[in-house]
């Protein structure tokens, strides 16, 4: 295995490389390996290169996660509730286009300034917000 390959994440049209919780040689290392490699061809084929909270994700220019979760939510009734979780800033297009629509929450250790209509602190808060919610929609734990 490479020495960085359990940091690198694939998604659905984006690669993502976290160096959050390495110490700090190693996520100076991983993200130096990360922009060795990723810049490239960002500039080749025309993608992004997003640094996030902890890592940094190279995607397509035009849809960012706003634009996927607009292209979920539509698939359902305005009746039916929904949230949208995230903690770092490339989430704040979702928490821009739900709002409105459903519940945006900034799930984070500490607070930062967000288009998010609430903030929770992991992992007590989150735990507690999952359960509250499965409740609220008539569920049973």
């Amino acid at each position: 295995m490479q020495p960085y390959a359990r940091s690198v994440e694939i998604k659905p049209g984006a690669i993502a490389v976290h160096w959050r919780g390495l110490n700090p040689p190693e996520m100076e290392n991983a993200k130096t390996a990360a922009y060795r490699v990723l810049s490239p061809l960002a500039q080749q084929r025309h993608l992004l290169l997003v640094e996030f909270d902890g890592g940094v994700e190279l995607r397509e220019p035009l849809r960012g996660k706003g634009d996927v979760v607009m292209s979920a939510v539509s698939e359902y009734c305005l009746d039916v509730p929904v949230a949208y979780l995230g903690a770092d800033t490339t989430d704040e297009d979702a928490f821009r286009v739900l709002n409105g629509r459903g519940l945006t929450v900034l799930v984070r250790p500490t607070y930062r300034f967000t288009a998010a209509q609430a903030w929770i602190r992991p992992p007590e808060g989150l735990v507690q917000f999952l359960t509250d919610w499965v409740r609220a929609c008539g569920g049973d734990l």
